[in-house]
């Protein structure tokens, strides 16, 4: 992965000017200015402006970070990265563990002492690790005593953040202190069943029927944990026009709590959806919001069991193939396409990686970020345009043909010649 490396004044005037570009875009639709306050709103503005600004965003936050690397130098970078980099999440994991951000209250501020008590930490421990959280915004003090929210410290004490955070630093983090462990023990494994987690919590199962089987509250929790991932990634969900497909049924396989499939059913009132998934997830889904309530429903199915719906107009996958390797979803494909009636669609909600070549850092790094984190919960896998086309041909057995595709989004169409 290349970039084109810019001197400090070079970069200097890059942020200037795309920062201009942001401020002017935000006034001029009367929107709020971004800021780490706690008053600041919850919703990204930026996020869901047009494909111009959000490439201006990502331009701003490239060029800022190649500049923090280069004003801080080689010895001093190196260093941030083996040692201070290392406590960040050990410090986040200690917040979710001890509850912290729900014991700040959402106004005002609270002691030390006050908050130690609470969270049932020593003082002098906790004074530290918000000492060093703070300096990455989450959280301020006020006062020599006391301590308050950030806009992110606040957004974190939320139900839905504090479900994604937990998983996050829980399941997930505890699991990847172990991976090392799990690629000495089973090399090259593409096992979902050989990985950090079945180390860290002593299991054979994959996470999702460990939980299913022993733990219904993870299993729960992850559910909202994913209702904090859409809060990111929910406008690729609307790359695909739903409302031309008319009065449609659209089958939301592993739905977990039915977030996407309410947002689809909103954007497209003659949209029925049906959202699939395993028992312990549909009978912790929380109750429908009202206005859909008569088009989005809810049943039990195993992804890896023959499909029983075949007069669906769509069948959806929002991030689920990611979690599995190619012969797992090759399986699942394979209880899918009998079912599937000719002129049904197979819609990915799911990244597409693109080659480095077409994308800056900060375009890449999520992508990344995930395709590590699949690989080391799971064996599993982000893929390229060309990977969804060779495995979905693979598991259709030639049936599904690409319709259509994005950097969020991929559609299979079933041939009326098959």
């Amino acid at each position: 992965m290349g970039f084109e490396e810019k001197s400090l004044v070079e970069l200097a005037k890059i942020i200037s000017d795309r920062a201009g570009t942001l401020e002017k875009y935000l006034d001029e639709h009367k929107l709020p200015q971004p800021t780490l306050l706690p008053s600041g709103s919850e919703d990204d503005y930026l996020q869901k402006g047009s494909k111009e600004i959000k490439a201006v965003r990502d331009e701003l936050r490239d060029a800022t970070k190649q500049l923090e690397a280069l004003a801080t130098g080689t010895p001093l970078r190196a260093f941030d990265v083996c040692l201070v980099d290392m406590h960040v999440p050990a410090a986040h994991h200690l917040l979710a563990k001890y509850a912290i951000p729900k014991h700040v209250p959402q106004e005002g501020s609270i002691s030390y002492s006050e908050l130690a008590e609470k969270s049932g930490l020593h003082e002098d421990r906790l004074r530290r690790l918000l000492a060093f959280e703070q300096t990455n915004y989450i959280f301020t003090a006020s006062g020599p005593d006391r301590v308050s929210h950030t806009a992110v410290s606040k957004y974190l004490s939320t139900e839905i953040g504090f479900a994604g955070m937990s998983h996050m630093l829980d399941e997930c983090y505890t699991s990847l202190s172990r991976v090392g462990d799990a690629w000495d023990k089973w090399p090259n494994s593409q096992s979902p069943l050989q990985t950090g987690y079945q180390i860290a919590y002593n299991t054979d199962k994959d996470p999702f029927t460990h939980w299913a089987e022993s733990a219904p509250w993870r299993a729960a929790r992850f559910g909202q944990a994913m209702q904090f991932v859409t809060g990111i990634t929910m406008e690729s969900v609307f790359d695909f026009d739903w409302a031309s497909l008319g009065a449609a049924t659209v089958v939301d396989v592993g739905g977990s709590n039915g977030h996407k499939s309410i947002a689809i059913a909103r954007a497209a009132p003659q949209i029925t959806c049906v959202v699939q998934d395993l028992e312990v997830t549909v009978k912790a889904a929380p109750a429908l919001p009202p206005d859909v309530a008569d088009r989005v429903s809810f049943e039990v199915h195993d992804m890896f069991t023959p499909q029983k719906r075949t007069q669906a107009d769509v069948f959806f996958y929002a991030r689920v193939f990611h979690d599995w390797p190619d012969h797992e979803c090759r399986r699942i494909l394979e209880q899918l396409v009998p079912s599937m009636k000719r002129g049904a669609r197979l819609v990915f909600d799911e990244v597409v990686k693109v080659p480095s070549s077409e994308a800056n850092f900060v375009e890449q790094k999520m992508p990344y970020a995930l395709d590590m984190h699949m690989m080391q919960m799971l064996n599993a896998r982000e893929r390229s345009l060309q990977e969804w086309k060779t495995l979905v041909h693979d598991g259709s057995k030639g049936q599904l043909v690409l319709e259509k595709a994005t950097s969020g989004m991929v559609s299979f169409i079933k041939s009326a010649s098959t």
